[in-house]
């Protein structure tokens, strides 16, 4: 499912759609992300992965991790937790893109 989702980003092509995700999903956007923008590529996979969940970190630009690194932790740990607890999220639950958890930013 991957590759045919990159190849079609790579290629300019209208993305296939997974209707039918065989797990839960959560893609996570940075905001600012001026490399890889939402806009060309965030909302091409948001519509075809319509069963997925999208999040965006904002302020965040294409190193979210050196960005906002306790935002991008507290990301995957919510995820996995939910995972670790046996909690499974209906695949067809769309949170709204965006995420407001009250964030430290890095200072430069």
């Amino acid at each position: 499912m991957i590759h045919e989702l990159l190849d079609g980003a790579r290629e300019g092509d209208d993305l296939p759609v997974f209707d039918d995700l065989p797990c839960p999903i959560r893609v996570v956007w940075s905001e600012r992300d001026r490399t890889i923008p939402y806009g060309r590529y965030g909302a091409p996979m948001r519509r075809a992965l319509p069963g997925a969940e999208f999040i965006r970190l904002p302020g965040c630009g294409h190193v979210p991790m050196w960005d906002d690194p306790e935002l991008v932790a507290r990301v995957v740990l919510q995820v996995t937790a939910e995972h670790d607890a046996g909690e499974e999220r209906p695949r067809s639950r769309r949170r709204p893109f965006g995420l407001n958890p009250g964030r430290r930013r890095r200072s430069a």
